[in-house]
């Protein structure tokens, strides 16, 4: 039997870059090398389960981004979440995302 490779996103305090509600150069850049680097992970090193903390901000775009790949290959997402009462004070979009 094959062993599935995995990889676990983990940003915590890094995150907070991405609760803005305007984009900006930085936020553009790092959200190019995150997806940059999960394409890299899919295609070369054959990743095919995330887990993800789901916290506000970059968690939830790695997330996203890795549901957007789903189709085009066979992967799993595990959200990992510390407390049920985590996403209380996300914004209505963030929790929309949350929620999938």
């Amino acid at each position: 039997m094959k062993k599935a490779k995995s990889c676990c996103f983990i940003l915590g305090s890094f995150s907070q870059i991405f609760e803005g509600k305007e984009e900006n150069v930085l936020t553009n850049e790092i959200k190019e090398k995150i997806t940059q680097q999960i394409d890299y992970l899919i295609e070369k090193e054959n990743i095919s389960f995330f887990y993800t903390g789901m916290e506000s901000g970059a968690d939830l775009f790695y997330a996203d981004y890795v549901l957007s790949k789903k189709e085009e290959y066979d992967l799993k997402l595990c959200c990992v979440i510390p407390y049920e009462e985590q996403a209380l004070n996300f914004s209505e979009e963030e929790r929309d995302l949350y929620e999938i």
